[in-house]
């Protein structure tokens, strides 16, 4: 499952609008074909409302059109929903200066030097706008060429007589994600620990899972412990909810990833001196201690407190008798 994806619902006075029964206008992928089945959407208090897209439709890229109701503010919300590791896009959408639904006709364009460049601000070819919903909702995606040039920022243009007049954003190229189930190298030893195998689930890039190698000393029982936590803490911030037969918990999620972390703290522990050294079994071996100038000598010997003369050879060793 994607990540929870949420936004917040106020009155005409700024308060929070619990009451709001938000719907979707448009479910789609980036191309505007409708995903089904549509997430319900879960209302979570004071306002908050959101909904959890399938990891399947993630991995398409969804664009969402939501109506929150004529008393709510705002009364429409869009946005998208990318799994990691898909190509980025951008949704937009346009109303009338009453605050309806944009009646107009006309794409949203890019006009003007500066309307789509990379992020070092050199020209590029803009990519094509894409009508989700009528003359409502449109999306734009870059292109791998963009992303590998370093990203792109980009300046979209309304139709005459819509409003925003215009949207402004940025493309940045996604760190890499690898697993490699040969285990050829550390980033996916440590992904096997923490159970992030899962490209349609992924929970932490390749570089953060190199950071935390790099502060434990590539020991990869505490890299994952450490990937954990941060794991847990991301959890943490997620909030707990119930939908019909759907449940996702992200408080035993993110104990879970802790009482792991403990595991893999405990594990790299017990690893820490596991070869040990025994000497001294033998009476050859203790012979060879004994005669070690750079061993320690134990305090007491049999025969050290005899009266001198006693005996020729006053401190003596228990196993020479």
């Amino acid at each position: 499952m994607a990540e929870f994806t949420t936004w917040r619902v106020f009155d005409g006075l700024g308060d929070p609008l619990p009451g709001a029964v938000p719907a979707f206008l448009k479910f789609c992928d980036r191309t505007g074909l409708d995903l089904t089945p549509q997430p319900g959407i879960v209302n979570l208090g004071n306002g908050l409302f959101g909904f959890a897209p399938s990891a399947a439709h993630a991995g398409l890229g969804v664009a969402y059109l939501v109506d929150n109701g004529a008393a709510a503010s705002p009364r429409y919300v869009n946005g998208t929903v990318n799994a990691q590791g898909v190509v980025p896009f951008a949704s937009f959408n346009f109303l009338n200066p009453d605050t309806t639904l944009f009646n107009g006709a006309g794409l949203p364009s890019f006009v003007g030097a500066g309307a789509y460049v990379s992020n070092a601000g050199v020209p590029r070819a803009p990519p094509a706008v894409v009508p989700l919903l009528a003359n409502h909702l449109f999306a734009v995606s870059p292109s791998q060429a963009d992303l590998d040039a370093g990203g792109a920022v980009y300046v979209l243009t309304a139709a005459a007589g819509a409003e925003p007049s215009s949207f402004d954003g940025s493309f940045s190229a996604e760190t890499e994600w690898n697993y490699d189930a040969d285990l050829a190298d550390a980033i996916s030893k440590v992904r096997l620990l923490i159970g992030d195998t899962d490209p349609n689930d992924r929970l932490l890039l390749d570089d953060e899972i190199a950071f935390f190698l790099s502060e434990q000393s590539d020991n990869i029982y505490l890299a994952a412990a450490a990937c954990c936590r941060a794991i847990a803490a991301k959890f943490s911030r997620q909030a707990d909810f119930t939908n019909l037969s759907l449940s996702v918990s992200a408080s035993q999620r993110a104990k879970a990833y802790l009482e792991m972390a403990t595991e893999l703290e405990a594990k790299s522990a017990s690893l820490v001196g596991a070869e040990m050294f025994v000497g001294g079994i033998t009476k050859s071996g203790k012979q060879e201690l004994a005669n070690d100038t750079n061993a320690v000598q134990p305090s007491f010997n049999r025969g050290q407190d005899d009266l001198p003369g006693n005996d020729d050879q006053a401190v003596r060793p228990w196993w020479e008798e």
